[in-house]
């Protein structure tokens, strides 16, 4: 997975691996380089093993117990946790979610009392769940059923939703939309959720769904490395059943690998 994203030097930058360690280093600790430069891999930076990667990240301004944590698995697993857990992480890491060998971590998010959340497969199925209804686990316990999987589905991403940011979702072939959380009802965990996305040939699978302000910048990457940038306005909001509209032009073998957004008050502070 590839993240880039705007934010403070003075911020912590939580990471997770596929294999369900957390790391943590402050924003000034990672090499400050120009668009073009290759940069320096993480795992120079990070004690990871041969097979692990970083698959999800989120920013804090501090470790308190009032920041909650929901992790979410490629198998539909969900965890919350206190973010207080991992402030001994650092960079030698921690264990904070226990895995079943068939299943890798994908995405985690801060969530706030009173939340929803929302978890997103790569063959279009979305199931929206109260947070409140979530219990708190320990940093090794291994989670509960989130969302039931058909054959050949994963989660893809997982997304704390808030008032004034709706859902973008982008496509393995550049097909993308946002909708407004209002589409979706509030389930119990557990249940296979509602479609938001039509997949087929034209659209491929999901990428990445993640939340996104209508003053934002949406930064999405090839599987080459290539970085576009498009404004969050400029693509539509739609209903759960339209397959969306041209958002990159990618041909076969490249495909989009993931996005990242670009708060606008990050944009802001930048002026």
């Amino acid at each position: 997975m590839f993240n880039r994203v705007t934010i403070a030097t003075k911020d912590y930058v939580i990471l997770c691996t596929n294999k369900g360690k957390a790391f943590w280093m402050k924003v000034h600790e990672i090499p400050m380089m120009n668009k073009t430069s290759q940069g320096k891999s993480i795992k120079f930076i990070l004690n990871l093993t041969p097979d692990e990667n970083v698959t999800s990240y989120v920013t804090v301004k501090n470790f308190g117990d009032d920041h909650t944590l929901m992790m979410i698995t490629k198998r539909g697993t969900i965890k919350k946790m206190l973010l207080s857990v991992l402030e001994n992480a650092k960079k030698r890491g921690v264990l904070a979610l226990k895995l079943d060998n068939d299943d890798d971590l994908v995405g985690i998010d801060v969530v706030e009392k009173g939340d929803d959340y929302i978890m997103t497969t790569r063959n279009g199925l979305a199931l929206r769940v109260s947070e409140e209804k979530i219990r708190k686990q320990g940093r090794v316990a291994s989670g509960v059923k989130g969302i039931t999987l058909n054959s050949g589905d994963e989660c893809v991403s997982g997304n704390a939703l808030r008032k004034g940011r709706s859902l973008i979702v982008i496509t393995e072939n550049g097909i993308g939309k946002r909708l407004s959380a209002k589409q979706f009802n509030v389930k119990g965990r557990g249940g296979k959720g509602q479609i938001y996305m039509k997949i087929d040939n034209k659209t491929g699978f999901v990428a990445r769904v993640k939340t996104v302000g209508n003053d934002d910048d949406i930064m999405i990457v090839t599987t080459e490395d290539m970085m576009i940038k498009v404004q969050s306005k400029d693509i539509p909001e739609l209903g759960r059943n339209a397959k969306g509209v041209k958002v990159v032009n990618v041909k076969s073998p490249v495909k989009v690998s993931d996005l990242a957004i670009v708060d606008s008050s990050d944009k802001e502070k930048d002026k």
